[in-house]
């Protein structure tokens, strides 16, 4: 998943912004990666369940913003095909 914050003007994060995503089957491990403007700001295991929380570190998305291009790039790895349920998903950022 990429998350394009160009343009977006001025803006305040959440104390932890937070991507929860929740998928249809318990799932043995995922791994996740967050590259924020190209460097690696998380990069974690998340071990047996059918949801998974992401917590960010405000003080590195702030310390790595760009005057014009901001892009969050979201990898997961998942081992085995998997559906995500977007009604039970959420994405906080900003205030």
């Amino acid at each position: 998943m990429v998350f394009d914050f160009e343009g977006i003007g001025e803006h305040a994060y959440f104390q932890v912004p937070t991507i929860n995503i929740a998928y249809a089957d318990d799932v043995n491990e995922t791994h996740w990666q967050c590259d924020f403007n190209g460097e690696t700001i998380l990069d974690k295991t998340d071990h047996y369940g059918n949801s998974t929380v992401i917590l960010l570190s405000r003080e590195k998305l702030s310390n790595l913003e760009h005057h014009h291009q901001n892009r969050l790039v979201l990898h997961a790895e998942f081992p085995k095909a998997t559906a995500i349920i977007p009604e039970q998903s959420y994405i906080n950022f900003f205030k």
